[in-house]
């Protein structure tokens, strides 16, 4: 009798596992193409940004069919829900050269009012645009963003008009840009690849550890284009 609840029992609890492994491999699969999904519709959020700011792709609201753009805008959510990761590296490298800015002018005060020689001050400012220099290498996003808008806005006095969206003189900060899109997509779908990874390597020890214990074991799944900074 006893034999017999025992048997019962592990057969209960191998199916249970079984169903969990079940579940587990369900939801990893779904959670990938969730993942790739999500990269894709982020990625043509930001294209579809950059041809409409950039005017290779405009909106003709004075087409007599106008007011379809009011019934079928789902698009426009989509461009403020899902685009928009480069505005945000621009704003942590803005912050992140502000701080340095901020911290250099400190020091730099610091050092006059504690009466340092001015070999000192000179060696600190060296080491401060040591310093910024670094720091604007790693923020080459932001540098681009930010000539890109002067020069728009330079041109845009000058003439009193956008510049033309195949003027060559862009293609150097939209390049950076784009690169820094494609750079931020890559980087998540090898996150994600990698948490595959390493789900179907789990399940794959569980399922020979199951195999040597005659039951199956659940596994579960979980860098400017511009040098500068203001000396102080």
């Amino acid at each position: 009798m006893l034999r017999e609840d025992n048997a019962r029992l592990r057969q209960t609890m191998d199916q249970q596992e079984r169903a969990l492994q079940s579940y587990q491999d369900k939801t990893g699969e779904e959670a990938q193409l969730s993942r790739k999904l999500n990269l894709l519709v982020r990625k043509a959020a930001d294209d579809l940004s950059l041809l409409l700011e950039t005017g290779v792709l405009t909106v003709n609201r004075f087409h007599p069919r106008a007011g379809l753009l009011h019934k079928h805008s789902d698009w426009l959510r989509l461009m403020q829900e899902y685009s928009g990761r480069e505005q945000d590296l621009i704003e942590e490298q803005r912050r992140l050269i502000e701080k340095t800015r901020t911290t250099h002018r400190s020091e730099y005060r610091r050092a006059v009012r504690e009466g340092r020689s001015g070999t000192y001050l000179d060696a600190l400012k060296k080491q401060q645009a040591k310093e910024a220099r670094e720091v604007n290498g790693q923020c080459k996003q932001y540098w681009a963003w930010y000539e890109l808008n002067d020069l728009r806005d330079n041109y845009r006095q000058i003439h009193h008009s956008g510049i033309g969206t195949d003027a060559p003189e862009l293609n150097q900060y939209l390049h950076i840009l784009s690169a820094a899109s494609q750079e931020n997509s890559d980087s998540e779908e090898e996150a994600g690849n990698g948490t595959r990874c390493r789900q179907d390597s789990g399940r794959g020890r569980s399922q020979d550890r199951a195999a040597g214990a005659g039951t199956q074991t659940a596994q579960r799944a979980e860098a400017a284009k511009k040098q500068r900074l203001q000396e102080p």
